[in-house]
């Protein structure tokens, strides 16, 4: 059995003006772009997955709304536990995924999901910027097996 978990850091989002509107805060046009190519990137080469989890906080909101549009997600949940989760708390929802499913997505914010990708790979050195992706993979283990330096970085799309 193979698994695979595609790792989305949101979009490029506007400046945060403190942390009492840094839930609120939007893609930029920039930030929106930037998806678009990556969806379509994503779609031409024939991902699709079987979940997406996605922090409600708009930005990721907006993220997970571009990806949708292309057609590549079965099915989403939202998770207000992503927001600002420590890659511990991202990887019991993981855990938590059905085994019947095979590929998918996480859309969070940094440093949770740079944590979760050093922790899950190995390589410490990947950190993401935003709108970037590393998709891993792993081989002969249930979503609930997962642990340090079990998955292999299958590529990164930035």
């Amino acid at each position: 059995m193979v698994k695979e978990l595609c790792i989305i850091r949101h979009g490029m989002a506007e400046t945060s003006h403190g942390q009492e509107n840094d839930f609120e805060r939007k893609l930029t046009s920039s930030g929106r772009g930037r998806i678009s190519r990556l969806a379509h990137l994503l779609k031409t080469r024939e991902f699709e997955f079987d979940l997406a989890l996605y922090s409600n906080a708009v930005r990721c909101k907006e993220t997970f709304d571009i990806l949708q549009s292309y057609d590549l997600i079965r099915k989403a949940i939202p998770k207000p536990s992503i927001y600002q989760a420590s890659h511990p708390t991202l990887l019991q929802l993981i855990y938590g995924l059905d085994e019947s499913l095979e590929r998918v997505l996480l859309v969070g914010h940094n440093p949770g999901v740079s944590q979760l990708v050093g922790y899950l790979s190995g390589d410490l050195s990947l950190m993401l910027s935003p709108g970037m992706v590393v998709h891993l993979r792993f081989e002969g283990l249930e979503w609930k097996e997962l642990s340090k330096k079990s998955g292999m970085v299958i590529e990164v799309f930035q």
